[in-house]
């Protein structure tokens, strides 16, 4: 089945909307977000980064748009992309800044007990924070993280998610605590980063060897979460008396996809998409029990940062299917570095 081919190749962006505003006559709607996807190609979706030789953004959009064959299908999949949340590098940089000011700091001052009126304040928040261990929960650029906050003296950054499955809490503990020999490194509190949490199952796992910290509070503080994991951290808060949870940014519901047509207030545009997930999934799905059209945990999370895409965003965005286009082949806009099976 030919999808979107012009005399055997793919119809560009500019080639379709000329094609649906002459069927429709004048459509300056068409026009106007494909000069708005434009202008968020150059500026946001070109910094997308897991695959160093990709594809420039324009021509992953035309071969992804050009997956359907449907008129409607195709605009759907074009009206979906400015509803998408990119955070780019500086977006990111800022949320790490952000996160560091506002609730891990107020966070220290409470945990450390300090005196917002006291004049040494800063000096004193200078000496907690360099007796805090920061860490990341599963993976996230913790270097990166502490350069910008001006974060230093720490050799070791931990990966707690790797650190439970392979470490031994009675190391991790003494190493806090400083040891018998090791004291000039005693660490009176823990603060875990992560740029993303969806259902919040990494952070469960994570949680094994936090748990076992009992006397050193610790605060997880991703930089994004959905609803399910701030939901997953606060049971872990009420579960543990040594961690507090703090997201830095939660999802909007603006920015998710729900699969069930029952709701009401979905717009349009997102319900025109749910169509094409449902219509589409038989070319993308996998034999894995999790595996959803709507992502993992059938989430339909609508966004990504320039580092990857989330599971939790449904793979009709981001994963690539096997075989020729006339089999089914699926090309994705924003193709998934994928970390395990």
């Amino acid at each position: 089945m030919k999808r979107g081919r012009k005399n055997g190749r793919i119809k560009s962006i500019d080639e379709l909307v000329d094609q649906w505003t002459r069927s429709a006559g004048s459509d300056l709607e068409l026009r106007a977000t494909r000069d708005l996807i434009r202008f968020l190609g150059d500026e946001l979706y070109s910094q997308y980064e897991p695959f160093i030789d990709k594809r420039p953004f324009w021509e992953r959009l035309s071969a992804w748009v050009n997956n359907v064959s449907r008129k409607a299908d195709q605009q759907a999949l074009f009206r979906l992309v400015p509803w998408l949340l990119f955070v780019g590098k500086s977006e990111l940089n800022t949320m790490y800044e952000s996160a560091f000011r506002g609730p891990i700091t107020r966070w220290l001052i409470d945990s450390a007990g300090l005196d917002i009126t006291d004049p040494s304040l800063a000096n004193h928040l200078a000496e907690e924070f360099r007796h805090t261990w920061f860490g990341s929960l599963a993976g996230m650029d913790l270097g990166s993280f502490m350069r910008i906050n001006g974060i230093e003296e720490q050799s070791l950054r931990p990966d707690f998610r790797v650190l439970s499955k392979l470490g031994a809490p009675e190391r991790i503990s003494e190493y806090v605590s400083g040891g018998k020999d090791n004291s000039d490194t005693r660490y009176r509190r823990v603060v875990v980063v992560e740029d993303f949490v969806g259902t919040g199952t990494q952070m469960k796992d994570a949680a094994k060897s936090l748990r076992h910290l009992k006397d050193t509070p610790v605060l997880i503080c991703p930089m994004i979460s959905a609803d399910e994991g701030c939901q997953a951290g606060n049971v872990l808060t009420k579960n543990y008396p040594n961690i507090e949870f703090q997201e830095c940014y939660r999802i909007s519901s603006f920015a998710r996809l729900r699969p069930s047509k029952a709701d009401g207030n979905l717009h349009g545009d997102l319900l025109a998409v749910c169509n094409v997930i449902d219509s589409t999934w038989e070319r993308l799905k996998r034999l894995e029990p999790y595996d959803k059209p709507y992502g993992f945990g059938d989430m339909g999370i609508l966004v990504l940062t320039y580092l990857n895409c989330p599971n939790n965003v449904p793979p009709i965005l981001h994963r690539m299917t096997d075989g020729a286009a006339s089999a089914g082949q699926w090309i994705p806009l924003f193709p998934r570095a994928i970390r395990e099976v």
